[in-house]
């Protein structure tokens, strides 16, 4: 963590939130994947993975493409077609 720190690696959930596959997202959207993370393909829940600094909370790049490739997201922000939807498609209540 200290390394990526000093080379400013780690990424406010604002920045982060400009870099989402897609399209930017809004930065309470990449909280919500911290928390409570997304169910990937497979049925797993996937949370993206964070630093705590203080009460700041940031994440990297490398973070991000591990938790896309975990939720089966390509580069592009679709979803492999694994049989199912999008992993991060807004389903109507």
């Amino acid at each position: 963590m200290k390394e990526e720190m000093a080379l400013g690696a780690v990424l406010t959930l604002a920045q982060a939130a400009k870099l989402v596959p897609g399209g930017p997202v809004a930065p309470q959207t990449v909280w919500r994947w911290i928390r409570t993370g997304v169910r990937s393909m497979d049925g797993q829940t996937v949370r993206l993975g964070c630093y705590k600094m203080g009460r700041k909370i940031g994440t990297t790049p490398v973070m991000l493409a591990e938790f896309f490739r975990a939720a089966g997201c390509r580069g592009d922000g679709a979803a492999y077609d694994a049989g199912g939807g999008n992993a991060f498609e807004q389903h109507p209540n």
